[in-house]
């Protein structure tokens, strides 16, 4: 398997440099200098005067070490937080908590006093995308409810 990737290539021509690049791909990339035509490395002529660095040193190849490394991780967790509101009525709270969470009524209940005395209350946990939803429900609902991300 290894092999077979060292011996993946790609062939560029350089018109600056009147040369080919080839890159070799695999954990150690090896780019080697090909020299078409016009100079080589004790040449200068039709560059200007001028000598690319590598051609002066008279190397050719470069060495340069390349690591990929894939992690995967998991979606952060989004917590719906529904707000106190001094206008709607607690009874109206708790109905609304029943028909968008489907909690029982001593769960509503729960919430919506802690919603009532503290100030807020975190009412689901969960997915960006389905948290997202539920707030659209309870603005539907004219309660005031926010998003914010889990803590890690």
């Amino acid at each position: 398997m290894a092999t077979a990737q060292a011996q993946r290539a790609d062939r560029r021509y350089d018109g600056a440099m009147g040369c080919h690049t080839e890159i070799l791909h695999g954990t150690r990339a090896r780019a080697a200098l090909f020299v078409r035509g016009a100079f080589s490395a004790g040449s200068v002529s039709g560059f200007g005067g001028a000598v690319h660095p590598e051609l002066a040193a008279g190397s050719t190849d470069v060495e340069e070490s390349t690591e990929t490394s894939t992690r995967t991780q998991l979606a952060p967790n989004w917590n719906v937080i529904a707000l106190d509101d001094p206008v709607t009525l607690m009874s109206y709270v708790t109905m609304v908590l029943q028909k968008v969470f489907g909690y029982s009524l001593a769960q509503a209940n729960k919430l919506m006093m802690e919603v009532h005395n503290s100030g807020r209350a975190i009412v689901w946990t969960g997915a960006r995308e389905q948290a997202e939803m539920y707030i659209a429900k309870l603005q539907g609902f004219q309660l005031l409810a926010k998003l914010e991300r889990v803590p890690s």
